[in-house]
């Protein structure tokens, strides 16, 4: 394949270079090529999207959080709500060493629209409401650390059939849940 001339590196951590591309340390730059058709070559895609997977400790990822924060139209929770939970649970990850382990990720909106922040948990498929900063430091010593979903704030939980809400509501106007019998 021709070298790259054009891209972007995309990495954590990193302070820009030149204006194409930024710098991980002095010896280790990673171009990503933005233009398909100048090479189509998967190969070499997946040969440089598995060199970023590892960057960001993709393999070692044991959960995955996904916290509505930041809606570009808030309904389930004020923007400064969202955006706390969203700041602290960045820190607190950091702060707790789990940024190997544990990935993160601000949704704009999870669709549930009621008692947010909201907060799903991969691989658990559990479901936390009003995730303030307060229950964000609960989840992550119970359930993260501690295994134990918190179940004071869990309302999809597969481990607990009961908690599987049957009609999902889509709104905030639709707060009405029928539990599952």
């Amino acid at each position: 394949a021709p070298p790259l001339t054009s891209g972007v590196l995309i990495c954590a951590n990193a302070s820009k270079d030149n204006d194409n591309m930024e710098t991980i340390n002095p010896n280790t730059k990673i171009v990503l090529d933005l233009e398909p058709d100048l090479y189509p070559d998967l190969d070499i895609v997946r040969q440089q999207l598995t060199a970023r997977a590892k960057q960001l400790s993709i393999p070692n990822i044991e959960k995955h959080l996904f916290l509505c924060a930041d809606q570009t139209k808030p309904i389930c929770c004020p923007k400064e709500v969202g955006l706390q939970a969203w700041d602290y649970l960045k820190r607190r990850i950091k702060e707790l060493d789990l940024e190997a382990k544990i990935f993160r990720t601000k949704t704009n909106c999870l669709r549930v629209c009621d008692r947010g922040p909201i907060l799903l948990i991969y691989p658990d498929a559990v479901w936390y409401h009003t995730v303030t900063t307060e229950v964000l430091e609960r989840i992550l010593q119970e359930h993260i650390i501690g295994g134990v979903v918190v179940s004071d704030y869990a309302f999809v939980n597969p481990s607990t059939p009961s908690l599987f809400i049957e009609k999902a509501p889509l709104c905030a106007s639709q707060t009405t849940a029928i539990p599952h019998s």
